[in-house]
């Protein structure tokens, strides 16, 4: 079963499934491994690249739908998360 090969159990997989609970970023990179995807196509459902507006659109609508249930403690958590990472994410123009 997938939920073995990411080590949880089908309980714990199913809530992740539907948003009841958070997903760390070691596990994020298991489940792309174990699915053969980047982590673009994982989180985003592609792996382009691009600066079309729409898209950009959707991906700002599909963040807004991940923190929508979020607590202030656990936003607070994600701005820290973000600002630390930031740095080594590479912009469109070092692709």
């Amino acid at each position: 079963m997938f939920s073995s090969l990411i080590g949880t159990g089908e309980k714990d997989l199913g809530q992740l499934e539907r948003g009841e609970h958070g997903c760390s970023v070691a596990r994020l990179v298991l489940i792309a491994k174990t699915l053969n995807l980047s982590l673009d196509e994982l989180v985003l459902g592609k792996n382009e690249n691009s600066k079309d507006s729409a898209q950009l659109t959707s991906m700002r609508e599909y963040i807004d739908l991940l923190l929508a249930n979020c607590t202030e403690i656990q936003l607070n958590s994600i701005y820290h998360v973000l600002l630390a990472i930031m740095p080594y994410i590479p912009t469109d123009n070092e692709r």
